[in-house]
């Protein structure tokens, strides 16, 4: 399954130890934005490049089967991640925020959603990423 791991800039650690969790399991990801920094970009630099790294992580949803999003109390541009998801009808997973002011409540409009699996953590999340898996398997056999 192709996957793309969405979350806050700052949790790049997280998210570099749950593809490797997903690559380990036999998925591919379709973009690793955490590899991505913008610091040390010339004012000049900066708009073109933020643009291309925008490109590559839409085109990542767009690759992708599946949306792993880890959340974060201050998340904002995973949630437009999310929406691209939503948008081109990609089963979305979402690892609930840690210490977020909102526990137990969903923090983006769109993850009332539907298609959208709230998890309480990354173990949950990767189950969840294997039933979707093996239902879209049994959907190709």
């Amino acid at each position: 399954m192709k996957i793309y791991v969405a979350s806050k800039f700052e949790n790049k650690t997280q998210v570099q130890d749950v593809m490797g969790q997903l690559q380990a399991m036999g998925h591919e990801i379709t973009f690793d934005w955490t590899v991505h920094d913008a610091g040390g970009k010339t004012q000049e630099e900066l708009p073109a490049y933020l643009s291309m790294c925008a490109d590559q992580d839409a085109i990542g949803v767009m690759q992708a089967d599946l949306l792993f999003l880890i959340d974060h109390p201050a998340c904002k541009g995973a949630y437009t991640e999310l929406g691209l998801a939503v948008a081109f009808e990609k089963p979305v997973v979402v690892v609930k925020a840690i210490n977020s002011p909102l526990t137990g409540m969903k923090q983006n409009i769109f993850m009332h959603l539907p298609e959208v699996t709230h998890v309480d953590d990354v173990p949950a999340g990767l189950a969840a990423v294997t039933r979707f898996a093996t239902a879209e398997a049994d959907q190709d056999a």
